[in-house]
């Protein structure tokens, strides 16, 4: 499972960001910025990875009557990246104790999703499915990033 690795570097790093002393926001920003770009290059590199191999291993691993599936596989790639991304992301926006705003976040995520699903499903079946989730998540992220960079901003005199 592929967006374990984010949520196992989360466990691991973000306890720090509960620390809301002004003095430590520069830090916690570099540190921040450090872990996005971490992971985020782990989830680029396996998205890149799986976006070459995807029609070779797919028939390799589950046969050739599976080889159609490679499609969806690639066009899930962008939520691979999103997903494991957001771990870190959303990890400290919960620490920062705005886990309330994350939430409506991910509830916009997940409406959006639905809504996606509905359309693109019936024309396009399993891609359209790959491309409503990969599409829906990325709102996700982004929210979730700028509520992370407004928590971790420098204190205003």
């Amino acid at each position: 499972k592929l967006p374990h690795f984010g949520a196992l570097v989360a466990m691991g790093a973000l306890q720090i960001f509960a620390n809301t002393d002004p003095a430590r926001t520069a830090h916690l920003r570099r540190v921040a910025n450090k872990l996005i770009l971490f992971v985020g290059a782990v989830y680029l590199s396996l998205s890149v990875f799986i976006l070459a191999a995807a029609p070779y291993f797919m028939p390799l691993l589950f046969g050739a009557e599976f080889a159609p599936s490679a499609q969806p596989m690639r066009l899930l790639t962008p939520f691979i990246f999103i997903y494991g991304t957001s771990r870190i992301v959303a990890g400290i926006v919960d620490y920062r104790g705005r886990a309330a705003k994350r939430a409506v976040y991910l509830t916009v995520s997940t409406v959006l999703n639905v809504i996606l699903n509905l359309v693109l499903i019936p024309r396009h079946g399993a891609a359209g499915a790959a491309v409503a989730t990969s599409l829906s998540y990325a709102p996700y992220l982004l929210l979730s990033y700028l509520e992370m960079r407004t928590s971790l901003a420098p204190p205003q005199d």
